[in-house]
C-alpha cells in the first residue's frame, strides 16, 4: 500500500532552549493564558519553552503518524485545577484556512493526549490498551505518555489537528473529586516524562530492540 505525505508543521525550539514537554494548547487557539490540557507537568505550565517554539513547514507519510488528536470545543480536556482557577466554557480560535495543517511533535517531545476524539493509525493499535491500575482521569493521559516512548522506538509520530472536530457538553463533576482523582498526575507526571524519555533513548535495552514482540 501506497501512503500519501501529508502537509503538516513541526517546530523547532526558540534560542535552543527546549524541555521534553510541549503545550500544545497556546499554539492551537486556546483563548486565555496559561492555558494547559489535563495531564501536562503543572510545575511548567508557565515556562515559556514548552511553547514558545519556531513553527516550520514539512512533509510526512501518512503511516509515519500514529496519533491524531483532535480538540474539543465548549468544554476542552483541561485538569480540574484549570477548571477551578481559569474557568470554562472556552472555544479555541479557529485558524485561517492556510494555517489549518496538523501540528506534528518532533522526535523528543511529548505531550498528553487523551481518550476523546482521538484517530489511531493501525500501526499504533497496539497502543489502544489503557492501564487499569490508576483513576480514569489518569488512565488515558499515562497510556499517551508509555505510548509516546513506544512511537519513539518505531519511529512513529503524534499530531494534533488545528480545528476542533467535536464539542463537549460536560456531565456534572465535583471539581473536588475530580483534583483528588488527578493527583497523581500533578505529583508524578513529570517524573514518568524523564523515565520514559531516558528508557526510549536506551538502544542497548531489549524492549527497545523489539518493541512490537512485547
Amino acid at each position: 500500500m501506497a501512503w500519501h505525505e501529508i502537509d503538516c508543521e513541526s517546530f523547532e525550539p526558540v534560542d535552543g532552549s527546549s524541555t521534553l514537554s510541549f503545550n500544545p494548547y497556546p499554539w492551537l487557539g486556546c483563548p486565555k493564558h496559561p492555558c494547559w490540557p489535563r495531564g501536562f507537568p503543572l510545575n511548567l505550565i508557565r515556562e515559556t519553552s514548552t511553547h514558545l517554539v519556531k513553527i516550520k513547514k514539512t512533509k510526512v507519510l501518512g503511516n509515519q503518524v500514529a496519533v491524531f488528536q483532535s480538540l474539543a470545543d465548549h468544554e476542552p480536556d483541561v485538569d480540574a485545577i484549570h477548571r477551578m482557577v481559569m474557568q470554562t466554557p472556552w472555544v479555541f480560535q479557529k485558524p485561517i484556512a492556510k494555517q489549518s495543517r496538523p501540528l506534528v511533535l518532533p522526535k523528543g517531545q511529548f505531550s498528553p493526549y487523551n481518550a476523546q476524539a482521538t484517530l489511531h493509525n493501525r500501526n499504533a493499535f497496539f497502543a489502544l490498551y489503557l492501564p487499569i491500575s490508576v483513576n480514569g482521569r489518569v488512565s488515558d493521559i499515562w497510556r499517551s505518555y508509555f505510548a509516546q516512548a513506544l512511537f519513539r522506538l518505531c519511529n512513529l509520530k503524534i499530531g494534533f489537528m488545528r480545528r476542533p472536530l467535536v464539542v463537549q457538553d460536560r456531565n456534572p463533576h465535583s471539581y473536588e473529586a475530580d483534583f483528588e482523582a488527578e493527583l497523581p498526575l500533578y505529583r508524578q507526571t513529570d517524573r514518568l516524562i524523564t523515565f520514559l524519555d531516558e528508557w526510549s533513548s536506551s538502544p542497548q535495552d531489549k524492549l527497545a530492540q523489539h518493541p512490537m514482540e512485547y
